[in-house]
């Protein structure tokens, strides 16, 4: 039995497991390559053909307290473009890509909302703003 680690070409850890060393080819899709080893996909990905510890996302938040009046504004920035966003609160799930490496986020209603900030092959990052 050999453990394998399957990744696309950004390094992104796509799934792992086991099978005798015969099949491992068997579990490639297009686009795909595998190494021998074993990995953590949430704190880990390929370089070079070597499993490697993702690095944090580093963004810095100006406020975690704003007024929810759709004017005063938390910003997000050192994002990498293309960090995926998804806020939840307020009874909602909102959805976002950054592209110019900052976010300034508004909310409408008061609560405490919680925001994901997911980049490739970054530690996802986590901030929880309250809205007053």
């Amino acid at each position: 039995m050999k453990n394998f680690i399957i990744h696309d070409s950004l390094g992104q850890i796509l799934r792992t497991g086991s099978c005798p060393d015969s099949m491992v080819v068997d579990q490639l899709q297009p686009g795909e390559t595998a190494i021998e080893g074993t990995a953590n996909d949430v704190t880990q990905y390929i370089v070079s053909g070597a499993v490697t510890n993702k690095p944090a996302l580093g963004s810095t938040i100006d406020k975690t307290t704003i007024i929810g009046n759709g004017v005063d504004a938390a910003t997000i920035s050192g994002l990498p473009n293309h960090t995926a966003v998804s806020v939840v609160g307020g009874g909602a799930t909102t959805q976002a890509t950054v592209i110019d490496g900052t976010l300034a986020l508004t909310l409408n209603l008061a609560g405490n909302y919680k925001v994901t900030l997911r980049a490739v092959n970054k530690l996802t990052q986590e901030y929880t703003i309250n809205a007053t």
